[in-house]
């Protein structure tokens, strides 16, 4: 009973999560994810208000001109067929946008982006009061080792590790989980973050909120990697030992037999 006990205490450190959190207990939240717009970026901009035919040339939609029948007023409605825009941001960290022209939002979260876009067809009395959604097009991280390997595409920023790993099915029994590790281009270099995930410290670590582009790489865990493999020689041995018995065992057989 003792061998058993200290097995599934083994078992237990080696694949529960936060395992110094404690119930009912409270800890302060870091609320940056540090996730902001990178020359290459894809960015989905679309413009709306009250009015769709001042919103259309922002949106590279059409406005299709049309009259009241009753009151003989003109009106426009927008093409719905016609596809969100994308902005590609170019080596200098601009956008090209309709009518406002070159905008850097180089290094600015996705919240700054709409404000700025938004104080400046303000400043310009194009629309009093635009509201601008923003979201990125291409941000994908990968995923490798002891979990569903893939590209998976996130279409909200500020994913931690845990919903990344949850959106991959979560790691494998043979997952290392105190050496999880997230590899992130910064500027020319590629720096490599370590996490603990059965530590609280985690929730500190600049790679929890993951970033676009990010690669997680997950370990398999040395010590079960080690078990199996002394499971594989002691199979083994008992292999040898069986057919050493067998080969005693049948010379005894010819020598008395004789």
């Amino acid at each position: 009973m003792a061998v058993v006990a200290i097995s599934s205490c083994g078992s237990y450190k080696r694949v529960a999560y936060l395992q110094d959190m404690k119930a009912n207990a409270s800890y302060p939240i870091s609320s940056e994810n540090g996730v902001v717009v990178r020359s290459g970026d894809k960015l989905s901009i679309i413009v709306s208000g009250s009015s769709p035919a001042l919103a259309a040339p922002f949106n590279l939609v059409t406005a299709v001109p049309s009259y009241d029948p009753a009151s003989g007023e003109p009106r426009y409605a927008v093409n719905d067929k016609d596809e969100n825009p994308q902005y590609l941001v170019d080596q200098n960290g601009n956008i090209e946008f309709p009518v406002l022209g070159p905008v850097h939002v180089d290094g600015l979260s996705l919240s700054q982006v709409k404000t700025e876009i938004a104080g400046r067809i303000q400043e310009r009395n194009l629309m009093k009061e635009p509201i601008v959604q923003v979201s990125f097009v291409n941000f994908q991280v990968t995923m490798l080792g002891e979990i569903g390997a893939g590209n998976y595409v996130i279409k909200e920023p500020g994913v931690n590790i845990f919903q990344a790993l949850a959106m991959a099915g979560d790691l494998s029994d043979n997952a290392n989980r105190k050496d999880v590790m997230v590899i992130r281009t910064e500027g020319n270099q590629r720096k490599v973050y370590s996490l603990d995930l059965t530590k609280k410290a985690v929730y500190d670590s600049p790679a929890f909120y993951l970033r676009q582009n990010d690669m997680v790489y997950v370990k398999p865990d040395k010590t079960k990697l080690d078990a199996k493999a002394q499971n594989v020689y002691n199979i083994f041995g008992m292999g040898i030992s069986t057919i050493s018995m067998l080969s005693t065992i049948a010379l005894l057989f010819k020598v008395y037999g004789n």
